[in-house]
């Protein structure tokens, strides 16, 4: 029997951000994601495989691995960044052609960044294939309005995501956390069971429609890293995974 276990990585493996400054990598968050839980849970289900797929840049998780992917390449068999518009294929860094219509969203950011500078937490990120906006924590109406301007001058081909309490991103229509998905199933379609761990799936969140395929045998939707390992120790340590009671004792559900 052969499952696959996906995992976002903000909010469900990592809970990676303080309120402000550029010093936002908590020590022990590098000590987290270097667990061996998931080692344990391969050696739990033999033949199964792990796999990210996360709407962050690679290069802030490099940041975080302190420039050492060594321990996702040991643990898990999939990496995929920026919905798979970023992922490593042994080792090898892989980017997809840049998406129709990138210059527009550019133009865009850069007008939220000039008239809703006040209300940003940091400058707006310009990734691969992709850009995230992060607002201030006492922004909240502001940040209604930055996501309203932004949702109703995107052009073709491009869609906003929520991807936290204050932040959002925009990403080409056909990259969700789905296309990553679709490129893990490409290369084998042979699981028995598929789980999924996110900390976004209401509609709207980046992991909503991940949650929802029909594919995905159950979705845990996590509020943080600590919820993520709980259900882990458990489904390790025997519980099985189709128990109602393996959210028990976390802020987590089954979606």
């Amino acid at each position: 029997m052969k499952n696959l276990f996906i995992f976002d990585l903000d909010g469900t493996l990592i809970d990676r951000f303080t309120p402000f400054g550029e010093n936002f990598i908590f020590e022990k968050d590098y000590r987290k994601i270097e667990s061996n839980l998931f080692e344990k849970l391969k050696n739990k289900f033999k033949n199964s495989e792990m796999a990210i797929i996360s709407s962050s840049c690679d290069l802030s998780v490099l940041k975080i691995m302190q420039n050492n992917f060594e321990t996702f390449f040991k643990n898990f068999n999939h990496l995929y960044f920026e919905n798979g518009g970023v992922y490593y294929q042994n080792g090898i860094k892989k980017i997809l052609p840049e998406p129709k219509n990138k210059d527009k969203i550019k133009k865009l950011v850069d007008s939220i960044n000039l008239n809703f500078k006040e209300s940003l937490k940091t400058e707006p990120s310009y990734k691969e294939v992709s850009f995230a906006i992060h607002t201030k924590p006492e922004q909240t109406k502001e940040h209604q309005s930055i996501f309203d301007f932004l949702n109703a001058n995107l052009p073709d081909g491009w869609i906003i995501l929520s991807a936290g309490k204050h932040s959002f991103e925009l990403f080409p229509s056909d990259m969700t956390k789905i296309a990553g998905f679709d490129k893990i199933i490409s290369k084998n379609n042979t699981y028995n069971e598929i789980y999924f761990f996110g900390d976004r799936m209401l509609p709207g969140g980046n992991d909503y429609d991940l949650a929802k395929h029909e594919k995905v045998t159950k979705a845990f939707h996590v509020s943080n890293y600590d919820d993520t390992e709980i259900i882990l120790q458990k489904i390790i340590n025997g519980i099985d995974i189709h128990s109602d009671d393996i959210c028990t004792g976390t802020n987590a559900k089954i979606f």
